[in-house]
């Protein structure tokens, strides 16, 4: 297995830094070096967005993020991100 660089643990790892950057900043970052699968379940009701976005996780390929559009924060997916390996960044518009 190959170990990262420097720079690509701070895009990839961006919560193990002493100074953590702004979530735009982060998103910048990975948008730079990684492909962003989208999807947009602000128009679904519960619980369809959280089946719809760890369906798109099991999807995605080495070097891609997902980039979630919703109307609300989900607070109930977070954990399963967590045991999952996965990082989230919320963006506020």
């Amino acid at each position: 297995m190959r170990q990262h660089n420097m720079k690509e643990e701070q895009i990839l790892y961006p919560m193990t830094q002493n100074n953590l950057p702004a979530p735009a900043a982060v998103l910048n970052q990975l948008s730079m070096k990684l492909s962003a699968a989208q999807l947009d379940v602000s128009e679904l009701e519960a619980p369809e967005p959280m089946r719809q976005m760890l369906i798109a996780l099991t999807k995605l390929n080495c070097g891609n993020f997902l980039l979630v559009s919703h109307r609300m924060e989900p607070f109930p997916l977070y954990p399963k991100l967590n045991q999952r390996g996965f990082i989230t960044t919320l963006l506020k518009k």
